[in-house]
């Protein structure tokens, strides 16, 4: 498994108290299954080129321009523009206020991040962190991430000595309730005794979070495939097995019921 990467460095500024820290990734991004893309003929990679579709010129990442458009026209920035005109915010992450953990909702969460102090902040890195614990808060700032403003949401990680840094989505990127189409959201009448069952249901497949327990499947599946392949076996392509169809309520609630009753006997 890869070492974590440093993502970022800067410092968190909590009124005039400022410490240094640094970002980690805290996801294996690349630890799915990636396919390369090849040419059909010759089976080797193709590549991807930037072009103007103008004058057809063949651009490289470091000719390209960063343009913003107003009408017809297109403002044009340069990297150290960009980089002037939030240098402050690019280099620090300003805690805006502290919220009780667990008032924010998950459907805010994006991408998290470890927290490390860096060298000269270890020691007020510690302090923070200890408060955010005895006081149950969670510390809400703004951070700058591949050119867009993120809020970031930065709490104890647990049965550790650092931080961890959720990401957060603005209110504005997120969809409303009323965006879901042909969808009736009027609360219904529930039998009590559909209820009693479907409650049994959950209590038959309670348990701890173990997280080592799940594994990507699909990615197993997909690798054996190549290297059943690569050794020149034939991949057999099954039917997929249909589930049986129960197609009243009841009976499939008490059939749920007895199955993971059995199974976790």
């Amino acid at each position: 498994m890869a070492t974590a990467r440093t993502v970022w460095k800067g410092s968190i500024q909590a009124s005039v108290l400022m410490f240094p820290i640094k970002f980690y990734n805290a996801i294996n991004k690349s630890d799915g299954v990636h396919f390369n893309q090849l040419c059909p003929d010759c089976h080797v990679k193709i590549k991807q080129s930037m072009a103007c579709p103008s004058c057809s010129k063949a651009l490289t990442k470091s000719e390209v321009l960063h343009g913003y458009p107003i009408g017809e026209q297109f403002v044009i920035l340069s990297d150290e523009e960009i980089d002037q005109a939030h240098k402050e915010k690019v280099e620090n992450i300003p805690i805006l206020n502290f919220v009780d953990q667990g008032e924010i909702n998950l459907l805010y969460n994006d991408e998290p991040y470890f927290i490390t102090p860096d060298k000269a902040g270890q020691d007020i890195f510690q302090i923070f962190r200890q408060s955010l614990v005895e006081t149950n808060k969670t510390a809400l700032g703004k951070i700058i991430l591949r050119s867009k403003e993120h809020l970031i949401d930065i709490a104890p990680f647990p049965g550790s000595n650092i931080l961890i840094g959720y990401g957060l989505r603005f209110h504005e990127d997120l969809k409303a309730l009323t965006d879901i189409p042909n969808y009736d959201f009027t609360q219904k009448q529930i039998d009590p005794e559909m209820m009693k069952l479907a409650k049994q249901l959950v209590t038959n497949l309670s348990g701890k979070f173990e997280p080592e327990k799940y594994r990507d499947e699909y990615k197993e599946i997909i690798m054996a495939a190549v290297e059943a392949k690569s050794k020149g076996i034939v991949i057999q392509t099954n039917p997929k097995k249909e589930m049986a169809k129960v197609t009243n309520l009841m009976d499939a609630l008490k059939q749920a019921v007895t199955q993971t009753a059995q199974a976790t006997a």
